[in-house]
């Protein structure tokens, strides 16, 4: 890959693997050096990256592990500087409600545990495949569809616990 094509991808998928990174750390700090960290690293390693198409693959891999590494390092959790959602709803009983929503979503998938959590990040968050996320992770497509089914019913009863009607 060029230096030229890497710009490309940063300026195409840039926006998402930020925002993956947000989600993974849960505070705007962290997350920022998380990505700057993966991109360095993903652009120290571009003679090994073929592929235009798995490139940004490639960058949440290493993101991913940057922070497994920083979690192994530091047993504690990191902040929840919470990210403020962005309602796209004009009454302002409805912008409300749905941030109530938003709120107890997140707070329910930030409770999970990290394994259920990641791929919840990777499937919804950055739109990836069961089978882009077991290559990201290095492991079977089986545990990532068992994690996920485990993360929504955890998400599930979280909601009807705080009241929120499922279907």
């Amino acid at each position: 890959m060029t230096v030229t094509q890497f710009e490309k991808l940063l300026q195409e998928y840039g926006s998402s693997i930020y925002g993956f990174c947000c989600h993974l750390t849960g505070n705007r700090m962290t997350a920022e050096d998380l990505y700057q960290d993966a991109v360095l690293k993903a652009f120290s390693k571009l003679q090994t990256i073929h592929s235009e198409d798995r490139a940004r693959n490639y960058i949440l891999g290493i993101a991913v592990r940057l922070y497994k590494n920083q979690r192994r390092k530091h047993t504690e959790t990191p902040a929840s500087d919470q990210l403020a959602p962005v309602p796209d709803v004009q009454n302002v009983a409805e912008e409300t409600e749905q941030q109530e929503l938003y709120t107890c979503v997140r707070r329910a998938v930030q409770g999970l545990p990290y394994r259920l959590r990641e791929v919840t990040y990777l499937y919804y968050f950055s739109g990836l495949r069961t089978k882009e996320i077991a290559a990201v992770l290095h492991i079977p497509e089986g545990t990532v569809k068992s994690r996920l089914s485990k993360a929504r019913s955890e998400i599930r009863k979280e909601m009807v616990d705080h009241g929120y009607e499922t279907r």
